[in-house]
């Protein structure tokens, strides 16, 4: 299975998924289709893909999930072009190709674990391939809402979650570095009320390894959650040894969402190599009666 995941569709009919399948030379027994839902394409992308492997409807299968964009600042009125640019200072172009597969080398999903929230709102709208319009406060107030109801629900389905605790690292949707320290912020005033130096130092420590790629690439839209994963690893890897918890927040544009599929990082400790998944049992089986258990 191909997925690729974007918000800059090249065609209203055919996937970009089709193109990647001819120059991989990959088989004809092979599923090709696009998800195309703003900034959490990507997260969308991958949540499908492990889900298919869950399934083992095709035991062994694999999947590929690509997610892609680039600026697009093409448009006919020079003044539209003026006000995106303020708009979105920090666009990017990139991708992140994830191959899933149910004997990982690199991270482990917890199925399970994982919080939405998701409303309507006009904070982005492209209704054609040269015609954009949006309202950039609003969207961040959308991201601070969702970041907050995201891990509310993540908090609903695993007992005993703790935003400071649960989580050794996090990755959060970039459109723009400060967006993610004013969400942070918001979460840590939120849920403990704590004061700036603790905010600081938090940050610092747990999403500040993650934003050295972005600070280079740009916002990738659905892609820069997962290229902030890299970004964290080489960071922490080498003070990290045995199994890493990190939490994962993406972010849909258009109809604001967030989706936080935690992730359990393991930076490929020895006990991988040997074929042995490290799993964090004690936290894995922890989990309210509305959400649901590993299948070991």
């Amino acid at each position: 299975m191909v997925v690729t995941c974007t918000e800059s569709g090249i065609d209203f009919g055919k996937s970009l998924s089709t193109y990647l399948h001819r120059y991989l030379d990959l088989p004809s027994n092979c599923r090709l289709f696009e998800i195309k839902q703003a900034c959490y394409s990507g997260s969308a992308g991958l949540q499908m893909a492990v889900n298919f492997v869950l399934s083992q409807t095709s035991p062994g299968g694999k999947a590929l999930v690509v997610t892609t964009d680039i600026s697009r600042f093409a448009l006919a009125d020079a003044n539209a072009v003026q006000e995106w640019a303020y708009s979105e200072p920090s666009s990017g172009a990139g991708a992140v190709a994830m191959l899933v597969s149910d004997a990982p080398h690199v991270l482990r999903i917890d199925p399970g674990a994982y919080g939405n929230h998701a409303f309507e709102v006009m904070d982005t709208c492209r209704p054609g391939p040269d015609t954009e319009a949006g309202d950039a406060d609003l969207s961040l107030m959308a991201y601070l809402d969702c970041c907050a109801g995201a891990y509310e629900d993540y908090a609903r389905r695993v007992d005993g979650a703790d935003f400071r605790e649960t989580f050794n690292q996090l990755c959060f949707h970039t459109p723009f570095g400060g967006m993610v320290k004013g969400a942070h912020r918001h979460l840590m005033r939120k849920l403990y009320k704590a004061k700036p130096a603790e905010i600081a130092e938090d940050f610092e420590t747990r999403l500040g390894p993650s934003l050295a790629y972005g600070k280079r690439v740009g916002n990738t839209a659905g892609g820069s959650v997962f290229r902030h994963g890299p970004a964290r690893d080489a960071r922490v890897a080498p003070r990290v040894r045995g199994a890493h918890r990190g939490g994962v927040r993406a972010r849909q544009g258009a109809r604001a969402r967030a989706a936080g599929p935690v992730i359990l990082t393991n930076l490929l400790p020895q006990d991988y190599r040997r074929g042995r998944p490290v799993v964090d049992e004690a936290h894995a089986t922890r989990r309210s009666s509305s959400g649901c258990r590993r299948h070991e």
